[in-house]
């Protein structure tokens, strides 16, 4: 089961409407738009009946959490509305578990982003490959003797925040200035 939510969509009435017990709006899917201001062009449009509507979100769907409030959309939802399931997996988890600005997780993605895996066994050896180091190579007592969880627990998880979101792994680096 798939529980991640990748949409970003407002339901977009105005203050004066609420203020007039109305909840007069439409659900906007944002993905429609190729901008904040564009966006802003059709919510316009949408209340014309107010000379200068104050726009108000009622509701809203996305996969990060603050980046849209009742009065603000953050314009940086734009860059990340076409990611991937496991792109917005990341950016959420450096947002919201690690504590970095939305600005700084998408500039420095692919320096945060290590990889998503079944297992950390299955991280450690990519790990290992990526370092060169080549198992195989050893004798089998050492390599059947080789915990993958003792060198998770022992060193790698200091230098990797992991996540498990919908059965997958995410694996994010630490060390990102």
């Amino acid at each position: 089961m798939n529980n991640t939510l990748t949409q970003f969509s407002v339901y977009c009435g105005t203050y004066h409407k609420y203020n007039s017990s109305s909840l007069k709006g439409e659900w906007i899917d944002l993905s429609d738009f190729d901008s904040l201001e564009e966006f802003y062009e059709y919510c316009a449009e949408l209340h014309n009946d107010e000379q200068d509507p104050e726009f108000m979100f009622q509701d809203w769907e996305s996969p990060i959490d603050g980046l849209i409030s009742e009065s603000h959309i953050d314009e940086n939802v734009w860059d990340i509305i076409d990611f991937d399931e496991d792109k917005l997996n990341t950016i959420s988890i450096i947002i919201d578990d690690m504590g970095y600005s939305i600005e700084s997780a998408i500039y420095n993605f692919d320096d945060f982003f290590v990889g998503v895996y079944d297992s950390i066994s299955d991280f450690v050896d990519d790990h290992l490959e990526m370092m060169d180091i080549d198992l195989n190579n050893l004798p089998e007592v050492v390599r059947a003797g080789f915990d993958w969880e003792k060198a998770w627990h022992s060193d790698l998880r200091h230098s990797f925040y992991d996540k498990r979101i919908d059965g997958k792994l995410y694996i994010v680096n630490r060390d990102v200035q």
